[in-house]
């Protein structure tokens, strides 16, 4: 695999960037980090992180209107978004590379300037109540946040990444411009832009020209840990009533987050157990025993800890379907524990692994974004070559001492969400998942 040409820099107000080339894209991917989320937002503020990064793209000192400023971006046949996330806020966007100058012109002006005004913060909160009512509904999204407030329950991670919906009506312009003030600045910033580019020192030229060297300084933000207390060390059920036609069943482990050296042999397992068709889950749960239709896992880091999770949906008819499923997804994390893992099932994953590299490579969005989260949380950059080499020393051995620590019985979090109505099937769902606990 090719490593591509890669340059750090800092501007002048000490903003720092990285440029990484390939002359085989056409397009450019220009995406802005902020070191700020949900878990720097306290009780009385959750939310303001998200409902910033949506008023951002309301209006500027450029564009005086948000029309002006979508016309401006469609015009140049950009894609561009941004997300909001529990340790990071990112904003994109990616084009044809000829107008690289004029994305970073728009987007410096529309993250560092923006205008933002009473009506428009009104509507904007409209907006994102509509989003956090449909998250209500959305049987993920529910299982997903129950897992952090599990996990985490005296802990800023286990906030929702929207915030309730009476924190949203209160905010005011001034609580969104004295946020901004804190964590919008150069330190606290990073910039990747990755595809084609033709000349790096004219970027330079082009970045000092724009908003983001008008940033002001500060100190880099840094997490108060003493506010993070660790993972509830137990073994948690939760059952969600909900007249829904699909059961939803989800697993949960903790991890030790960004800096733990064992997260890639956690996203192999990952593999092993859910990465495809032929992964473990995949060929038991609905290829041999026909108990499910949909099967989602994933390792989710932040800098102070994590969850690996695995979620399952089906129809539970019969109505004691979730205790079968219960009992195979234990069985298959057992399997693993206990070593039976062969070499060539291994192979086959990091064989896996490599071409979801080879892919991701292809996508200069991808590419900026993996970039970008390097660069803001390591500061340091894991080429895609150094980490298929990493991938390449895992052994069966670190699969087994890995899975051992990270499947702990006694610390999982489980959550059962559907029309829950049969008392029968429910002590026989809390049986299972008791006989898996270790005994001490």
């Amino acid at each position: 695999m090719k490593n591509y040409d890669y340059n750090t820099y800092k501007l002048s107000n000490g903003l720092r960037y990285i440029c990484v080339s390939n002359d085989k894209f056409d397009t450019t991917c220009v995406c802005v980090g902020i070191k700020v989320g949900s878990i720097n937002e306290d009780k009385n503020t959750n939310g303001i992180s998200h409902l910033l990064e949506h008023m951002l793209f309301k209006a500027n000192d450029t564009y005086t209107s948000k029309y002006d400023l979508y016309c401006n971006l469609d015009n140049i046949g950009a894609v561009y978004n941004a997300y909001t996330d529990r340790h990071l806020t990112n904003f994109y966007v990616k084009s044809h590379y000829s107008k690289l100058e004029k994305v970073i012109k728009i987007f410096g002006n529309l993250i560092c300037r923006p205008k933002i005004d009473e009506k428009e913060l009104e509507i904007e909160k409209n907006v994102v109540i509509e989003e956090i009512q449909s998250s209500r509904e959305n049987p993920f999204d529910i299982v997903y946040n129950k897992f952090f407030r599990l996990a985490y329950p005296k802990q800023t991670i286990a906030q929702k990444i929207s915030g309730p919906v009476s924190n949203i009506e209160k905010i005011t312009k001034n609580d969104l411009l004295n946020f901004m003030k804190k964590f919008y600045t150069a330190e606290n910033m990073v910039i990747s832009i990755c595809g084609k580019i033709e000349n790096v020192k004219h970027i330079h030229r082009i970045l000092e020209e724009s908003d983001f060297s008008n940033l002001p300084h500060s100190k880099p933000i840094k997490l108060d840990k003493s506010i993070y207390i660790g993972y509830d060390d137990k073994t948690s059920i939760d059952f969600i009533n909900q007249p829904i036609l699909q059961m939803n069943l989800g697993l949960a482990f903790p991890t030790l987050g960004f800096y733990d050296n064992d997260k890639y042999v956690i996203e192999l397992i990952d593999y092993i157990l859910n990465g495809s068709m032929s992964s473990r889950l995949f060929m038991k749960l609905r290829e041999k025993e026909g108990l499910v239709y949909g099967i989602g896992s994933n390792l989710v880091n932040y800098p102070t800890g994590g969850l690996y999770f695995i979620i399952v949906n089906f129809d539970n008819n019969p109505n004691n379907k979730y205790v079968k499923v219960i009992k195979s997804v234990i069985q298959e994390i057992e399997i693993i524990k206990k070593k039976l893992v062969n070499c060539d099932e291994i192979k086959r994953w990091k064989n896996y692994n490599k071409s979801l590299s080879l892919l991701s490579l292809e996508d200069s969005m991808e590419m900026a974004d993996y970039y970008l989260k390097q660069f803001l949380f390591y500061n340091e950059i894991i080429s895609h070559t150094d980490l298929l080499d990493i991938f390449n020393s895992i052994t069966i051995d670190d699969i087994h001492r890995v899975a051992n620590k990270l499947f702990d019985f006694n610390k999982m979090k489980i959550v059962l969400l559907g029309d829950i109505n049969d008392k029968t099937n429910i002590n026989k769902f809390i049986e299972t998942i008791g006989n898996s606990l270790e005994k001490k």
